[in-house]
Parts: C-alpha cells; structure tokens; sequence
C-alpha cells in the first residue's frame, strides 16, 4: 500500500520505482536500482566487456589430439598477428571481426592452413588432423 509521501516520490521519479530502504532485503532480495528510460538490461556476468562495433563471438575448438596455435588479425609472415593456444579437443570464446582470417600455424609459425570468418561463421574447429579447419 502506498502512502502519500511515496506517491509523491513515485510520481516525481517518473518510470522509476521506489522501494523504501529495508524493504525485500528480509527476503533475500537484491537491491533495485533505477533504469533510464530506453535502458536495456542484462546479466553483466553473461555479457562480458563489450565487443567492437561489427565483431562476432565465435567457438574456437580443437578437434586435434595436441595442442595448437592459431593466429589471426593478419598473415603470420608479415608479423601482424596476435597468437592463441588451442588446447586438445577443448572449445572456446573467441571475439573476431568479420572478414577476419584465422591461420593454423606450426612450431615453427610457419603457415599450415587459414579460413576467413564472415558473419554467418559460429564456429571454426581445428580439424582432427591437426592440418585445417572447419568453418561452420
């Protein structure tokens, strides 16, 4: 029931709604806090940083037996990429741009085999092989 103080703050706040201080925290419940209007909300553990403008998350998983690296955000030969270790049979988050190249590098970093993500991609695999990927 509301009383006419918290009408009036009620109506003063807008869209906003206010819970006296000590109220839903006898049964457990979080805190409320006021949303600006046009606001989204979401669970800020399940969101992560935010991504670039255009970048996909995709699953990068490993179907090899061993261990490897794949690089990405330019051609290895030219040195302007950055590398990421894929454990055996394991997947993982993985944050690209659209049109970005993905390559399969040896021990040596030398080139083995490279796919290029486009917007529809989900997911790249390592093939079983250990010798390309997958692109789905």
């Amino acid at each position: 029931m509301l009383r006419r103080g918290h009408l009036v703050g009620l109506l003063a706040l807008g869209s906003c709604v206010v819970v006296p201080a000590g109220r839903g925290a006898e049964q457990g419940a979080a805190p409320l806090t006021p949303t600006p209007p046009g606001a989204t909300t979401s669970d800020p553990l399940a969101a992560g940083p935010p991504a670039p403008a255009g970048a996909l998350t995709i699953t990068l998983r490993s179907g090899c037996p061993k261990s490897v690296r794949v690089r990405h955000g330019g051609r290895p030969a030219q040195g302007a990429s950055a590398t990421t270790v894929v454990d055996p049979h394991s997947a993982q988050p993985h944050r690209v741009q659209p049109g970005e190249e993905l390559w399969l590098v040896d021990e040596a970093d030398q080139d083995v085999s490279s796919t290029t993500v486009d917007a529809a991609t989900r997911e790249v695999e390592v093939r079983p092989k250990c010798d390309g990927f997958i692109r789905r």
